[in-house]
């Protein structure tokens, strides 16, 4: 048979809800049944490609662990192991201690299983003991080769236990009756494969739950009525459209959003270009009339939607100019010289000459007496 080597012996979390163990965690497998060598078991193994490398690096650092079921005896203060049943795996570990280590299965869980055992009612002295008697009526009952038995729940009359093999795996209920001793002596009854239910209720002020739960331990089943179903059905034909609906929405939601920015970035630019067009005015002592600046602002320059500041600095310092040398202080432009030279003044002789030659007689100018 080849033994699975992982990396990392399990948690009590991963042993109860996994206890196959995961593949992503297989490093290797021996490829021989252990020998001893006269100092320590040993025997050749085959890492796999995706931990080879990983495992080659921390050789130096790492040890191994084997991970077997057990019987365990009260030994005076302590608890002796009887004798190995099962070696489940030899898995990588970071301490494995002087001359390596083992890790014992007994129970799945077992803080937990007293815990919930004590909530049940059954008393806290004995709760520890109890399980162990329950335990060993089920390993007698139902134990055998390659078939493992492991306590999920317990309370004062019913038991909740897991059988394992290599073929199958389910879980079962069954009560049991106490000795004088107040400890379980015997199963009663049929076992009976159940499945867990997990629901989450809402707690009084005491901390204790305000669903209540039948005598073994388990919440009774909620009843539905043909009127609740015939609700939940007509809720679920409702399911697309309401998912159309809300896809819909989020399309015009984010295309108001995208028009939204747009117009931010919009009023962005065109308050950058008014900025730059008071400071170049300012700087330039001239004045903008509100049709130069509508031209000015009438195609700006924009960089990943933003305003090419640098470039439109220099069209309105090149504007300012302009405006500038045509609005000189005192000076009207545009209808020729400001002076005329003396060779081209008109006298008034020459005034008269010029009417007399135009209209064949001088001008008369006529007095009123």
């Amino acid at each position: 048979m080849l033994f699975r080597s992982f990396l990392d012996h399990p948690t009590e979390s991963e042993q109860y809800e996994r206890p196959e163990r995961s593949v992503k965690d297989l490093g290797a497998v021996l490829t021989e049944d252990a020998s001893w060598n006269g100092t320590a078991l040993v025997a050749p193994a085959k890492p796999f490609s995706q931990h080879k490398e990983l495992l080659t690096e921390m050789q130096e650092f790492i040890g191994v662990s084997i991970r077997a079921s057990a019987e365990v005896e009260e030994a005076g203060a302590g608890r002796q192991i009887k004798r190995l049943v099962q070696a489940e795996s030899v898995d990588f570990v970071t301490r494995a201690g002087r001359g390596g280590s083992f890790q014992v299965l007994e129970s799945v869980r077992p803080g937990r299983v007293n815990e919930r055992a004590i909530r049940h009612g059954v008393r806290e002295a004995t709760v520890n003991d109890q399980r162990e008697a329950l335990q060993n009526l089920l390993k007698d009952a139902y134990g055998a080769e390659r078939t493992w038995v492991w306590i999920r729940d317990f309370d004062a009359t019913t038991v909740w236990f897991e059988i394992e093999s290599d073929d199958d795996m389910a879980t079962y209920e069954q009560t049991y009756s106490t000795g004088d001793n107040g400890f379980a002596d015997a199963l009663t009854g049929d076992r009976q494969e159940v499945q867990q239910v997990t629901k989450f209720v809402p707690v009084d002020p005491a901390g204790q739950s305000t669903t209540q739960e039948s005598q073994g331990g388990h919440m009774e089943p909620t009843k539905v009525t043909e009127a609740e179903i015939s609700d939940l059905r007509e809720k679920a034909g409702r399911v697309p459209a309401l998912e159309a609906e809300r896809d819909t929405a989020v399309k015009e939601r984010d295309e108001v959003k995208e028009a939204f920015d747009a117009s931010k970035a919009d009023l962005a630019i065109q308050s950058d270009a008014d900025e730059v067009i008071t400071k170049v005015a300012t700087e330039s002592e001239i004045t903008f009339d509100e049709l130069q600046i509508a031209g000015l602002k009438a195609n700006l320059p924009i960089t990943e939607n933003a305003l090419d500041t640098e470039k439109f600095t220099e069209t309105v310092e090149a504007a300012a100019t302009k405006v500038a040398e045509t609005k000189k202080s005192g000076t009207i432009t545009g209808f020729g010289p400001s002076t005329i030279p003396a060779d081209q003044i008109v006298g008034e002789a020459d005034f008269d000459s010029a009417v007399a030659e135009a209209f064949g007689r001088p001008l008369t100018t006529v007095q009123e007496g």
